[in-house]
């Protein structure tokens, strides 16, 4: 009975092994067809993952908008402090307290402006 039960494992285990390689014959095929579709590895590629690279260049648009507005919005906040200090209403000190930066590093901040 033992003898049975070891040779249907291992005749399952096989199967199992069987199931996945066809798998991914398959699989396989399908990228060929692709590429000799397509003409050259690159098209191939791009038609293979097209979906998955759009979805990448969507998300590194979205980022590069999110830093695009945040450092707009420090420059916003530069200018508005560097004209409140030329217009007497703040002191540098205070200006540069608001921006984060130190003194010197603000008035430095002032000057790349003009």
């Amino acid at each position: 009975m033992r003898l049975r039960c070891e040779c249907r494992e291992k005749q399952k285990t096989a199967y199992d092994r069987r199931t996945v390689l066809n798998g991914i014959i398959a699989l396989n095929e399908a990228v060929l067809e692709e590429i000799m579709e397509a003409g050259t590895m690159k098209e191939a590629v791009e038609r293979v993952f097209r979906k998955e690279l759009e979805e990448k260049r969507q998300e590194g648009r979205q980022e590069g908008r999110q830093e695009g507005r945040q450092e707009g919005r420090q420059e916003g906040i530069l200018e508005t402090l560097s004209v409140l200090v030329k217009d007497g209403i703040l002191s540098l000190t205070d200006a540069a307290k608001r921006a984060g930066l130190s003194p010197a590093e603000f008035q430095s901040k002032m000057a790349e402006m003009r």
